[in-house]
């Protein structure tokens, strides 16, 4: 902190002084402080997708979830195929109910990294609350094949065999 401190002093217009210590400030567990520094830093230099993804997710931390997708958007805008930026926006999305938008972001996470674990695992169940039971049991069967070990296991293979008996007796 003391070397951002220093740049600051000696660059009032450089965004990395402010950037730097905004991450300081997330290390020390200060989100109102690290959210300041970041907006000072974007303030300067507004095309830091790293800096929008980290002010993304401390406003999500402070369930602040309409800041958050604006500043996920923006990663999208300065790099569409952000997967952290995408599988953000697709939780959020998740966690509101709204299943097509998180089905629609998280696919792309997938599309981008197929071994994307979390998106597998989030893509299987947003699946099954729309009733897609074979496109849920898809995701969750190469979720499990890459997580063995996953603590929601059960519910996993109890919508991969509901999917099933829905073949079966289709």
């Amino acid at each position: 902190m003391k070397k951002a401190n220093e740049v600051i002093k000696d660059a009032p217009d450089f965004f990395g002084g402010y950037f730097i210590l905004g991450r300081c400030e997330i290390q020390a567990g200060h989100v109102n402080e690290a959210i300041q520094y970041y907006q000072k830093a974007l303030s300067i230099k507004n095309d830091i997708p790293e800096a929008h993804l980290d002010l993304g997710n401390l406003y999500a931390q402070k369930q602040d979830l309409d800041a958050a997708l604006r500043e996920y958007q923006k990663v999208l805008e300065l790099k569409p195929d952000h997967v952290d930026a995408l599988y953000s926006i697709g939780a959020i999305y998740y966690n509101r109910k709204e299943w097509d938008k998180a089905i629609e972001n998280l696919k792309k996470v997938v599309d981008l990294d197929p071994k994307h674990v979390q998106a597998l695992r989030v893509l299987g169940y947003a699946c099954a609350q729309k009733g897609d039971f074979k496109l849920a049991a898809d995701f969750f069967k190469r979720y499990l094949e890459l997580n063995p070990d996953a603590k929601d296991r059960k519910a996993a293979e109890d919508i991969i065999k509901v999917a099933e008996s829905m073949n079966s007796s289709g």
